[in-house]
């Protein structure tokens, strides 16, 4: 299957649906985050994006992306680097890897992708994914981190004090 383009109006349609689809969901929410070079540095001991929500409540995200402004490539394990979206203080993978070694690497300039939330489904037009969430009590009162959890990757080396990662991640708060 090739890649396809989409029109801003049917994302929005898709988010709605996956929104109406969540029970105990409420509005859609959204947090963005903008990472120094430093704290770029650290994502192999993670940062939290998303506070967690009260007791009794967990966070069900929808959609994530990322840009990362590169003035200087890092090296040591970003050689290795692949991020994840978890849930706080766990190893729970709210998203799919992104192999993260070559943005980080290689190559000046602004870069940008998604983290696919595979269990978040936006409408029929996806396959192989659900609107439940795995596990409710487990991840109840936990936030949400981006993290490298490449084979216990140690901090990177290089980089540039201009470097930046800006992550948004959008969210429902729900119900439990």
């Amino acid at each position: 299957m090739g890649a396809r383009t989409v029109d801003q109006e049917t994302i929005q349609r898709w988010i709605a649906e996956a929104v109406a689809a969540i029970p105990g969901g409420g509005s859609l929410l959204s947090a963005t985050v903008e990472l120094t070079d430093a704290q770029i540095k650290a994502l192999p001991t993670g940062f939290e994006i998303i506070p967690a929500p009260e007791v009794g409540k967990i966070l069900f995200p929808i959609a994530a992306n990322f840009v990362l402004n590169i003035a200087g490539v890092y090296t040591g394990d970003a050689a290795s680097a692949s991020w994840n979206l978890i849930y706080s203080t766990t190893t729970d993978y709210v998203s799919a890897f992104v192999q993260s070694a070559t943005i980080l690497t290689s190559g000046l300039g602004v870069k940008s992708g998604m983290f696919l939330i595979p269990y978040s489904k936006p409408s029929a037009d996806f396959d192989d994914a659900s609107t439940t969430i795995p596990n409710n009590a487990d991840r109840s009162n936990l936030g949400i981190s981006i993290k490298d959890d490449w084979n216990g990757s140690s901090p990177y080396t290089g980089g540039n004090a201009a470097n930046t990662l800006k992550v948004t991640v959008y969210y429902v708060v729900v119900d439990l």
